[in-house]
């Protein structure tokens, strides 16, 4: 059986910046290393196996909260016996018997990736934000990251990490896991310059160490399909983020939640009433609710007036993409990816990420802080937009080719030169 090359990323919930930078680091190793099986370790292993075609397991032997990791394979097996109603009354007890499960648990997870690294050499932390504690603290991906360093060690393999992202690392344990984590790596690049000066603060890595290369994603495969017809009317493609959402976000805040739908029903109504057609998609799974949201919030006639994208998948999106005029969008893969389509965007920024990116691709004019943004005013950027530079725009594709050449000269300094 051929080697396998291991693939770390916290993905599998629908997330489609993960599933992007997954299928460009899968393309990278087919193309480069005939011989080589990518391996994956995530948070779901079984929508990894059915999205990416490729063997997968667990990225952890336990879940923390807003950090779930399904059961596959027994890896994260339950731990003597249950509890009786007593001992679960005590609060010491309970914490004690949880610590030690937990602890079982996570040893039997890294015996079994041992097991399915048998004759790695190779583990690759694999873009997107990882340096992150926002989404189950620091014994979520934090320390995922560290104890897959060790792993690495243990069956002889480099650890190395590309154009990986920063984002909250508040706690002297998770900076203190992700240093150990990174001390360990061959390789470290950053996908932007403020994410590594986050993390030269943080003390993760030491000043000037680290390189910068650009998001893995823009080296994704690209969709194959004929162009799509021009349309009798402009469609503005808009994708909602479940930002500060109860019901999805650790961070959460209901009014400010409440007005982000309201700016992008107002966006629509106006839209609309310019002659625009408008669709509705996702590039997270959680971002659904809040298209529903949007949709009550605009009312029956308005709503029956717009649609709603598959974009379940990579391809999907990006074929769905290619037929917009224009884009709204907040997440940074969404915008990403819709640079990729080299569509116009307007960037709704939740996060830093979010500028740098626009900044970087040049299009700072497009780019509003999500927090303070109003439908109003949204919508007198979109419309500016449309009347400027609607659909395909050369300079966009431009920058995002130059982008996917440094990504794949990234992967031929690690893995060698393409075969294809």
């Amino acid at each position: 059986m051929s080697d396998p090359v291991a693939l770390l990323s916290p993905c599998g919930f629908g997330n489609l910046g993960d599933a992007a930078i997954l299928d460009s680091a899968i393309a990278a190793v087919r193309r480069r290393l005939p011989n080589a099986r990518p391996v994956a370790f995530t948070m779901n292993p079984d929508d990894t196996r059915a999205r990416h075609g490729i063997e997968a397991h667990p990225i952890l032997g336990f879940s923390r909260p807003f950090y779930p990791v399904n059961e596959v394979g027994g890896a994260r097996r339950r731990v003597g016996p249950r509890a009786s109603a007593w001992l679960a009354r005590v609060p010491p007890l309970r914490k004690l018997r949880t610590l030690a499960a937990t602890v079982a648990a996570e040893r039997a997870h890294e015996a079994a990736c041992a097991v399915a690294l048998a004759g790695c050499r190779l583990v690759i932390v694999a873009g997107g934000g990882q340096l992150d504690e926002l989404w189950g603290g620091p014994w979520a991906h934090p320390f995922a990251l560290w104890r897959w360093s060790a792993i690495a060690r243990r069956v002889g393999a480099r650890f190395v990490a590309l154009s990986v992202g920063t984002g909250k690392l508040a706690s002297p344990l998770g900076r203190r896991f992700a240093r150990r984590a990174l001390a360990g790596a061959a390789v470290v690049s950053f996908r932007d310059a403020g994410s590594r000066r986050l993390a030269e603060e943080a003390g993760v890595v030491a000043a000037g160490t680290a390189a910068l290369a650009p998001d893995l994603a823009y080296a994704v495969p690209r969709p194959t399909s004929a162009p799509a017809a021009r349309r009798a009317r402009p469609l503005v493609a808009v994708s909602p983020i479940a930002h500060h959402d109860p019901r999805a976000w650790p961070d959460e805040d209901a009014r400010a939640y409440t007005a982000h739908v309201q700016m992008f029903a107002e966006l629509a109504r106006r839209l609309l009433a310019d002659g625009a057609d408008v669709a509705f998609f996702t590039t997270n799974r959680s971002d659904g609710d809040t298209v529903a949201d949007v949709r009550a919030a605009l009312g029956p006639a308005d709503a029956a007036r717009v649609v709603v994208a598959d974009t379940s998948g990579v391809e999907r999106l990006l074929s769905f993409l290619e037929t917009a005029d224009a884009v709204v969008a907040c997440r940074l893969h969404g915008v990403l990816l819709s640079h990729v389509a080299a569509r116009p965007v307007v960037a709704l920024a939740y996060e830093r990420k979010v500028e740098a990116l626009m900044a970087d691709m040049g299009e700072d004019a497009a780019c509003l802080p999500l927090a303070s943004t109003d439908g109003p005013r949204l919508h007198a950027v979109v419309a500016g937009v449309l009347g400027a530079r609607p659909g395909p725009n050369a300079a966009i594709r431009a920058r995002v080719d130059e982008r996917a050449t440094r990504v794949e000269r990234q992967y031929d300094e690690l893995l060698g030169s393409r075969r294809d």
